[in-house]
This record gives structure tokens, sequence and C-alpha cells, in this order.
């Protein structure tokens, strides 16, 4: 079982590196990272895959509330 994990880390490995900005990746290798017990490479990977895309939500809420407006050229 832990071979079939850790090639499966391995296939989402160059998956994060061909698509780095794809949270789902990050996301399903750290829930690997979990099964492994390895819980400090699962949270690195779940911060990785939610910062970006908090702020970024944050920043569209606000937008769409006229709190704040970004310049989009």
């Amino acid at each position: 079982m832990t071979k079939d994990i850790n090639r499966k880390i391995k296939e989402f490995n160059l998956m994060i590196e061909l698509y780095p900005g794809i949270r789902e990746l990050y996301v399903g290798r750290g829930k690997l990272y979990e099964e492994l017990k390895q819980y400090k490479k699962a949270l690195q990977d779940y911060n990785k895959a939610y910062a970006n895309y908090f702020c970024y939500d944050l920043i569209s809420i606000c937008e769409r509330n006229g709190l704040v407006r970004v310049n989009k050229n």
C-alpha cells in the first residue's frame, strides 16, 4: 500500500511541476501525505492550496462590493 501511495505522490509531483497553479493537485498530494502520516508535508500542501486562493477570493469579494478597485490593465 505504501508503494502505491509513494507512486501516486510522484505522479502528483510531476503534475505540480507542469501546473503549479492548480490547487486541487496540492490537496490531492496532501491527502496522500496524510495517509502516510506525514502531517507536516500534508499541512504544507494544504497551505499552498488555499493561501493564494483565499487572497484572490477576498479581493474578488471586495471588488464586487465596491470596497476596492482592481486595475486590470
